[in-house]
């Protein structure tokens, strides 16, 4: 099969819905997939994707038992494509994105054949009409810089029991103002070997073939620090391809069953905390087996 579609739903089924109507609308060859991911909502959409959807022949509706979060949530769907239908691209996408514009499937493959990529990432337009979104880093986050955030993650984190996190963000953003990696005129062009946004991810067998999804360490964020970290460390080549564009209208699932701010800020911090360690984790692992493998071929 030439692609597959996973999308994560949770939720918004108006997001789902919009979200495989533009995939319908653009796509360019017949043979492709669309599988639906249901993350243990606890409403009925689960109930209305099958009545409305249930039926096409492009879509799979596999549903989880438990909310298994975003990496292991889509592991599911991925597993499934790999499994029965080997495609050639495999499609991770927020069900909050829709495409907008024609030949994905043309351009994928024509881009694979210049670069021989494994994972792919597109020039992402926000809702605010920002396309600041993608690619991330330049290079893989360092340990010193995880352990800085994951302090920064548990202030906030203490502030935030007594309402005071958004203050202490404000007075952060007036001392430390964030430089983005790169600028609005770098994301215009391609670049190879950077992290890109986890809204949308393009994976070739290059990828598929050695991994079976994302790491199932995090329920939530880290995401692609820890894909970035590994497509380094096995010498896989990711890609940001702004000839490729998507709309994303970014937290639909989310904001639409933490409507406080404060609830939301919560559940942020405690899992960009406990996705910053696993993230520690790994990237300990692999700095171990290098010393080992690099004293061993002395």
């Amino acid at each position: 099969m030439d692609i597959v579609f996973v999308i994560l739903h949770y939720t918004a089924i108006n997001m789902t819905i919009s979200c495989v109507a533009s995939i319908r609308r653009y796509i360019d060859t017949g043979s492709y997939k669309i599988i639906i991911v249901d993350n243990c909502s606890p409403d009925d959409s689960w109930r209305e994707l099958n009545v409305i959807l249930g039926q096409d022949a492009d879509i799979i509706l596999l549903h989880s038992d438990v909310n298994a979060g975003f990496a292991r949530g889509n592991n599911i769907g991925f597993s499934y494509a790999k499994e029965m239908y080997h495609p050639e691209f495999l499609v991770l996408m927020n069900n909050d994105v829709h495409l907008i514009e024609s030949w994905i499937y043309k351009k994928l493959k024509q881009k694979y054949e210049e670069t021989d990529y494994a994972v792919l990432g597109p020039m992402i337009i926000t809702g605010e009409g920002s396309i600041c979104s993608s690619p991330l880093r330049k290079e893989i986050l360092s340990a010193q810089g995880a352990r800085r955030a994951i302090r920064r993650y548990y202030r906030l984190l203490r502030l935030n029991f007594f309402g005071l996190d958004k203050y202490y963000r404000w007075i952060m953003s007036k001392f430390h103002e964030h430089i983005p990696q790169f600028s609005v005129e770098e994301r215009l062009v391609s670049h190879e070997n950077v992290g890109i946004h986890g809204c949308f991810m393009v994976f070739s067998e290059n990828y598929s073939s050695r991994f079976e999804g994302l790491d199932p360490s995090t329920f939530l964020y880290m995401e692609e620090d820890i894909l970035f970290l590994h497509l380094m460390k096995n010498d896989l080549k990711s890609i940001y391809c702004p000839d490729i564009t998507i709309y994303h209208k970014e937290d639909a699932s989310t904001d639409s069953v933490l409507k406080s701010s404060h609830k939301k800020n919560g559940f942020v911090y405690r899992n960009c905390i406990n996705s910053l360690k696993s993230y520690l984790k790994i990237l300990t692992t692999y700095e171990e087996k290098e010393k080992c493998n690099g004293y061993n071929g002395q």
